[in-house]
């Protein structure tokens, strides 16, 4: 009986999750404001769904035009007027690199008299249209779980957010789970893996005693939240929905342990428990499910919604499944960079015109809000709404528009899909047609100073390279905004390399290594000369901060960089020596051929370009170009 019970759960499941499907495909509406009750396997009693009304239904926007309490007092008449949104994310002044927010896994302890300009800023601020405001978190961690004092600070700090939140008037907090670091960077709170590699404990602490600890953790931090917040709400980019397929998919709890205990977020869910263990009856979390940045039908909005509702239920604990369904809501991300394809990467709104790409914002944000609990987060990157910098025509109007449908309970009125393949099948054909490049490289006598300054002689002499062209993901017709010249040539000792890269506004460039979009220099060169992978990978920003790869580990060799920052851009040298790079000198008179490709990622407007063209990365070695010596 029990074996057939369990089959019948089964089977009712995929009944109605393809029921659901089948209706949102058929009738382009939002169904699941009335779908009947899901059943799932493993997860106890059936849980009735009912997600809000359409009409309490909150666009929320999120990104790195983030402001500070005083902007925002200064500017909330200006920043409501004409605004899609019901409300923003909004930073503290004190302790963040500009988009990032607030560490809050940091170790150094926030006295209220270190932010007392913000809470002032905060109770003064006139809220008008803005009805649902949050707070700006992230989990940039140099923490360690199991050290009390550094607990005690992140509670300390936990509470000082919400006491500032409680100020401002806001709604609660907004917690972005991704542990952002560069090379040397931060370690990964919640990967165990990489929690061993930095305190070297893997003969002391088993992955069960890390999520017991990370476990008790979250219920501190809850616990803190509430003492001086209870009926807040804790938005998040994403909970479980970014875990590997395995750790929730898998119908094997032991194989589900594994893949926790091996991947990215593996201590998510465990941290997940500590909040619900002690979170008050008014505390409600989202899961904001971020990988609904890349959805192009609505049949992957309603299964995000069984992901959220259904799945993982099989990674809460038996005793808060009843707390689960009565404080977690679910959340969808609307990303207008990717959808207008501002973000150079090979995805198929660079390969739509403009009006289809404002089709698929409004299609993405309709199925957005019809398969939310109440909030949906509009998270953009390259644009600042405030100063209106940078906004891709339409996306105002296609926001108000997908809620004006929703709220009126209209279906979307038109499908996307032949869009969306005919997209693809350009993106494939651009991809066939990248520009590859070839080019001779000149021998000289003696090589330049390495001094940032590519302006003597001994570079006057030496033709640059072709103009640096986009990747084949840029939108069509795309022309890069400024100019990137490089030159190249070599002595018996090394070989050089010359940028000079022209900036609209130098002042406004990241220039933190350690940022993901920050602006730097890419030089890739083949190991040998007969493939072009391995490579070895140089980089360099404007501050002449640095790293170098062979294949995808880091390599420490002995190579020399500068680089010089003026009013009009800047300009970097490289000095590579042979001898590091184990290829032979180029001897006169013979000719050497090796794989190549110099690239610059600009951090102002995020444009990606590099001399031989690629798809959308800049380590893709089947595209490299060739450079042959003689």
């Amino acid at each position: 009986m029990k074996a057939l019970k369990r089959i019948l759960l089964v089977c009712t499941a995929s009944i109605c999750v393809g029921v659901l499907a089948g209706c949102a495909a058929r009738f382009d509406r939002p169904v699941l404001k009335n779908d009947a009750d899901v059943c799932h396997d493993e997860t106890g009693p059936t849980v009735s769904e009912k997600p809000q009304k359409s009409n309490s239904k909150k666009l929320i926007e999120l990104g790195w035009d983030m402001k500070t309490p005083a902007y925002v007092c200064d500017n909330i008449s200006k920043m409501e007027e004409g605004s899609p949104f019901d409300g923003i994310i909004i930073r503290l002044s004190y302790g963040t690199r500009g988009k990032a927010g607030s560490h809050i896994f940091s170790t150094t302890r926030i006295k209220e008299e270190d932010i007392e300009s913000d809470f002032k800023a905060l109770r003064n601020i006139k809220w008008g249209k803005f009805t649902d405001n949050f707070l700006a978190l992230n989990t940039i961690s140099i923490m360690d779980w199991f050290s009390d004092a550094d607990w005690e600070t992140v509670c300390s700090n936990v509470r000082l957010h919400a006491r500032a939140a409680k100020a401002g008037k806001l709604k609660g907090l907004m917690l972005d789970p991704e542990s952002y670091g560069g090379i040397d960077g931060p370690y990964d709170p919640w990967y165990y893996k990489g929690q061993l590699a930095k305190y070297g404990n893997a003969n002391e602490k088993s992955f069960a005693e890390y999520q017991a600890m990370v476990r008790k953790r979250g219920a501190q931090f809850m616990q803190a939240l509430v003492e001086e917040m209870p009926d807040a709400r804790l938005l998040t980019c994403f909970l479980l929905t970014e875990l590997p397929g395995g750790a929730l998919d898998n119908p094997d709890p032991a194989k589900r342990e594994q893949t926790l205990s091996t991947g990215t977020y593996g201590l998510l869910p465990a941290f997940l428990n500590g909040l619900l263990d002690t979170a008050g009856s008014q505390i409600i979390i989202t899961d904001g499910n971020e990988r609904g940045y890349y959805y192009t039908s609505p049949l992957e909005f309603f299964q995000a919604r069984d992901r959220i509702r259904q799945t993982a239920l099989r990674l809460i604990a038996p005793e808060n499944l009843s707390k689960y369904h009565a404080h977690v809501q679910v959340s969808q991300p609307v990303y207008p960079d990717q959808l207008f394809g501002l973000l150079g990467r090979q995805t198929v709104s660079a390969h739509l015109s403009p009006e289809e790409r404002a089709r698929l914002c409004e299609h993405n944000a309709y199925y957005a809000l019809s398969t939310s609990d109440e909030y949906v987060w509009v998270y953009c990157e390259h644009m600042d709404w405030w100063k209106g910098e940078n906004l891709p025509d339409g996306l105002a109007k296609a926001l108000q528009s997908a809620r004006n449908k929703v709220v009126e309970d209209k279906p979307l009125g038109y499908d996307i899909s032949q869009m969306i393949k005919d997209g693809k099948a350009r993106a494939k054909e651009a991809l066939n047609n990248v520009v590859r490049r070839f080019a001779e490289i000149p021998r000289i006598e003696s090589g330049p100073l390495i001094d940032g300054k590519p302006n003597q002689d001994a570079w006057k002499q030496i033709k640059p390279l072709e103009a640096f062209v986009g990747t084949t993901s840029m939108p069509l017709n795309w022309k890069a905004s400024v100019e990137t010249i490089a030159r190249v040539c070599y002595d018996d000792m090394n070989l050089y390399i010359a940028f000079d890269c022209s900036e609209i506004s130098p002042d406004r460039m990241s220039t933190d290594i350690r940022d993901g979009y920050g602006e730097r220099v890419y030089v890739f060169i083949s190991a040998g000369e007969k493939s072009p992978a391995p490579y070895y990978l140089f980089s360099v920003n404007p501050r002449n901060e640095r790293y170098a790869k062979l294949g995808t580990n880091k390599w420490e060799g002995n190579w020399k960089s500068a680089v010089t920052l003026d009013k009009k851009g800047w300009t970097a040298e490289l000095a590579i020596p042979w001898s590091e790079i184990k290829l032979p000198v180029p001897a006169a008179g013979k000719s050497m051929q090796i794989y190549a490709n110099l690239a610059r990622f600009r951090s102002n407007g995020g444009e990606r370009t590099s001399w031989s063209q690629v798809g959308s990365r800049f380590s893709e070695p089947k595209n490299f170009g060739q450079w042959t010596f003689r």
